[in-house]
């Protein structure tokens, strides 16, 4: 069975949030409720900070920013919480393009919107993909 992401909150914007970031991904999910129990196809449930200790399940990523979340409970699901080797690759032009690929897998990818943001998007990689 192919896992999915699960979004579990009662904050009606960051609810929207993610809905509108998975779907402009493509990435599965299922909208969740407090009242029921996280369904087996789950891998790994997207909550807000605040929200987090309620959650009962066993992966639970807090939203602190969006995109970061979504990459760290991806990661998750692929069955990863270190990977062994991160390498980050930029396309460079006006409007660079990022890449994040971990263990020869394709996890990230990211448009900068200047060549000087480039630093910062290769800096919060390294800190959402942890690697050896």
């Amino acid at each position: 069975m192919r896992k999915v992401l699960g979004v579990l909150t009662e904050d009606f914007r960051l609810y929207h949030d993610l809905v509108t970031a998975l779907k402009s991904r493509d990435v599965p999910f299922r909208s969740l409720s407090f009242q029921e129990a996280v369904p087996r196809e789950v891998g790994a449930v997207l909550t807000s900070e605040a929200e987090a200790p309620r959650v009962q399940f066993s992966a639970v990523v807090a939203v602190a920013d969006v995109p970061d979340a979504i990459a760290k409970a991806l990661q998750i699901v692929r069955g990863h919480r270190q990977w062994r080797e991160v390498v980050v690759g930029v396309d460079p032009g006006e409007e660079p393009g990022v890449a994040v690929v971990g263990d020869g897998e394709v996890i990230d990818t990211h448009l900068a919107t200047s060549p000087e943001a480039v630093a910062d998007l290769v800096r919060r990689a390294l800190l959402v993909f942890p690697a050896e």
